[in-house]
């Protein structure tokens, strides 16, 4: 099963592979950093990197991440690919009468 995932609950709980991509958001400078320099804010760009898809079929994963990595040769955006094993974490709880 391919996934695109658009928030942490789109992950499986289980074992998977995830595509990893980079991804950009530009913000455009105000007038202020423009006009008066040390004022305001100037443009600039934030480099995130997304998990992009999730597979529970590891030959499906593998067949899509050698497709991007073909693509990326030709101005596709680059992807990693990685096993995901969700971390399980347990809280304890003691209710008792101090002396």
């Amino acid at each position: 099963m391919i996934k695109f995932v658009n928030k942490i609950e789109d992950i499986p709980s289980g074992e998977c592979w995830v595509i990893v991509k980079n991804q950009s958001v530009h913000f455009e400078g105000d007038e202020r950093s423009r006009t008066a320099p040390g004022h305001g804010y100037p443009a600039h760009t934030n480099q995130y990197a997304v998990v992009y898809q999730v597979f529970t079929d590891e030959e499906s994963f593998k067949s899509e991440l050698a497709r991007y990595v073909k693509d990326q040769q030709f101005g596709g955006f680059s992807a990693r690919g990685f096993k995901f094993t969700p971390y399980v974490t347990k809280t304890t709880i003691e209710v008792g009468v101090q002396p």
